[in-house]
């Protein structure tokens, strides 16, 4: 077609929505023994507590002699995992040891100090979750001056933890408690493609959340059943073995200001949040939450793709009292959902149709509606006319320009044929003077007796009152083309009768077309 640049088809766009998923909870692994916990690891680090302070950088000889203590243990005892002192976030494969001890320095009859430690404690944290926690007491002990040679804590967490060696083995990995989809990135792709409403779509971080060593999550927002929206999980966690595809990462709920929600956030131990809020706008995510803001870019649908599948209205009218609905075919284009209204001036019903056939280059379709609660309409009240229409005749059309704004009621607008031929000398179209509007494609074009002698298509954005139709042979020659026999319409009841008449009883078989507007 050659009506992209002057021309704009009469045809109204609007935001959609979607339809619906499930979520499955999988709880986590039951806790398993301590022993079986540890063939599940693969890299470790330490923390302690010093007479009820966590120690920093720089501490004392007895601190560093924990320190050193547990790291022998761990290497003894897990020798196929890694001392990993720089992991910013632990897995469900890691294991974070914490020793919890009190310490004080005395001076001994001959005048040498020393340590004296109690109240030990060792807490073993698999993943940070509550679930996967482990505790040990371990003796009291007491050491002469900086001398470490003795090693107490060694030979203590060997006695009551474990002295056996434990190497890793996958199948003791500890299973985090997950919300489950059926989704992944191809699927949601496929799902936006066809359903995905405004907000719907793949967003990718545009940054990790701490450096390089963050997560640049891309995560894909989906309408759930309730009609409130999930983040689902596709990739991007440093910690990838916590997290598989189609996971939920967050459950948003609307507030009262609109493109805010507040969120249930699961963390990288699966533990939930309830301290992040989340604003959607203009293809942009922002994710809010514990001190720090993270921007999120729709990758997925395009702009371009949700321009061609947002949802849209036109005119239809029928050419058999069964159902067969002729209208343009780029009102149906890219059509996932039709919905056929405003049939017996009834714009409360709606009702289910097919595409039975299309003729691209002359921009014609032809609509089936296939709803069961669908009932044949009396009678087609006006008649087609083939043989061309000559310049200077009479015409009107009707149709649902702008429903939006101008509402469901049919519009009548009239005026003449200009021209026998159409943009840029169309020789299947006329050129008419009466006005159109958005939302008028697909409509009939009436002679001054109510025979159908077109169909409109477009108006010319660079004048006025120019605007164009496709002449009804080119209807009839799609019409014979259909695997089922249509009789066009013999008796035109609105012959003879004035125009006011004329319009009572075309609008009968004359329909709004809405296209994707589930």
């Amino acid at each position: 077609m050659k009506l992209l640049f002057s021309l704009l088809f009469c045809v109204i766009t609007s935001s959609l929505y979607a339809q619906n998923t499930d979520v499955q909870y999988i709880q986590g692994s039951p806790k398993p023994s301590f022993s079986n916990a540890l063939m599940g690891v693969r890299s470790y680090n330490f923390d302690c507590i010093s007479n009820g302070q966590r120690i920093g950088d720089e501490c004392a000889f007895i601190d560093a002699f924990f320190i050193e203590e547990m790291k022998q243990w761990c290497a003894a005892t897990l020798p196929s995992a890694q001392f990993g002192i720089d992991y910013k976030y632990p897995s469900s494969t890691h294991l974070l040891m914490v020793a919890s001890y009190s310490h004080r320095t005395q001076m001994n009859w001959n005048g040498v100090w020393q340590w004296y430690v109690s109240n030990i404690k060792i807490m073993c944290y698999f993943g940070t979750s509550d679930a996967y926690n482990y505790e040990f007491s371990l003796p009291n002990f007491k050491v002469k001056g900086n001398d470490f040679s003795v090693h107490h804590v060694y030979n203590a967490l060997r006695e009551n933890l474990s002295g056996y060696i434990r190497n890793y083995d996958r199948s003791y990995v500890l299973q985090l408690p997950k919300y489950k989809t059926k989704w992944n990135e191809s699927t949601l792709r496929n799902y936006y493609t066809s359903y995905g409403d405004v907000v719907e779509g793949i967003y990718e971080s545009t940054a990790p959340t701490n450096g390089t060593k963050g997560n640049k999550y891309k995560l894909g927002l989906k309408k759930m059943n309730d009609g409130s929206y999930a983040l689902i999980y596709l990739d991007g966690a440093n910690l990838f073995d916590d997290w598989s595809e189609g996971e939920v990462k967050a459950f948003l709920t609307p507030t009262s200001t609109q493109g805010i929600y507040k969120a249930k956030w699961l963390m990288l131990n699966k533990s939930i949040s309830t301290d992040y809020y989340i604003t959607l706008s203009a293809g942009t995510m922002q994710v809010r939450g514990e001190g720090t803001t993270e921007t999120y870019i729709k990758m997925y649908p395009t702009a371009e793709m949700e321009a061609k599948n947002s949802a849209s209205s036109g005119t239809g009218f029928f050419l058999s009292n069964d159902g067969y609905i002729i209208t343009n075919y780029h009102v149906v284009e890219n059509a996932r959902t039709i919905k056929i209204s405003g049939i017996n001036d009834d714009n409360k019903t709606s009702y289910t149709a097919r595409i039975e056939i299309t003729d691209k280059q002359n921009d014609l379709a032809i609509l089936k509606i296939t709803d069961s609660q669908f009932r044949k309409i009396d009678r087609i009240p006006y008649a087609f006319k083939f043989n061309t229409s000559n310049v200077g005749e009479d015409c009107f059309v009707l149709g649902y320009p702008l429903i939006s704004t101008m509402g469901m009621d049919i519009k009548l607008t009239n005026g003449i044929i200009s021209s026998k031929t159409g943009y840029d000398g169309n020789i299947a179209q006329y050129q008419i003077s009466a006005p159109v509007q958005p939302g008028n494609s697909g409509g009939p074009l009436f002679d001054k007796q109510g025979n159908v002698i077109g169909i409109v298509q477009a108006k010319h954005t660079q004048a006025e009152n120019a605007g164009y139709a496709i002449k009804s042979i080119y209807i009839r020659n799609l019409v014979e083309l259909l695997p089922t026999t249509i009789a066009f319409p013999q008796t035109n009841q609105l012959a003879k009768k004035s125009l006011p008449q004329q319009v009572q009883l075309a609008s009968k078989a004359v329909c709004v077309i809405i296209v994707n507007g589930d």
